[in-house]
């Protein structure tokens, strides 16, 4: 991905962000102080305890490699 999109792609989700940040803290918010609890907790654990994926690369790279099918050779030379 080009740099040029990351930095723009970055710029909309930190404004996004920061609207978001803007809404929830202003008066006229409508989050409760409980629901508010149970979001962050959720999120918490979502981000903390999430699975790591490996990248679809090293499965190609592993899958070239089929050793179990191998069969030792033995060089009569």
């Amino acid at each position: 991905m080009p740099q040029r999109k990351k930095l723009k792609e970055k710029v909309m989700k930190r404004q996004t962000l920061i609207e978001l940040v803007d809404y929830v803290s202003s008066a006229n918010g409508k989050f409760l102080k409980p629901v508010m609890q149970h979001i962050n907790a959720n999120m918490l654990s979502i981000n903390l305890f999430r699975t790591l994926i490996s990248a679809p690369r090293e499965n190609k790279i592993l899958e070239a490699f089929h050793l179990e099918e191998d069969e030792p050779s033995i060089d009569p030379a």
